[in-house]
């Protein structure tokens, strides 16, 4: 089974990702590798054969032409809470992309 797992390079999409790839699963992962933390879980996908598409959630048209898989698993967000304060359309703005 081939499995996506957006926001592949954040602390959930790393350990989910490493999880089910260990578990016998096809994992790839997308991530934009934008966080502060994003290279260092890069590495640790890497480590493990896990391919990561560098590309924003929001460029559809790089989107579209990704390969098909059977489960997308969604663990992109703007995790921080003070950012996400400072400017509510960052947290609208991937939410309302993948609608």
């Amino acid at each position: 089974m081939k499995i996506l797992v957006t926001g592949g390079c954040g602390f959930i999409g790393t350990n989910l990702s490493v999880f089910l790839k260990k578990k016998g699963f096809k994992i790839q992962t997308l991530d934009n590798l934008s966080k502060k933390g994003s290279f260092y879980n890069f590495q640790i996908l890497k480590s493990n054969k896990i391919k990561n598409f560098k590309i924003d959630i929001s460029d559809f048209k790089k989107i579209q032409r990704l390969p098909k898989f059977d489960i997308i698993i969604d663990c992109c967000a703007e995790a921080a809470v003070e950012i996400s304060k400072k400017n509510i359309q960052i947290g609208f703005k991937n939410i309302i992309q993948k609608e």
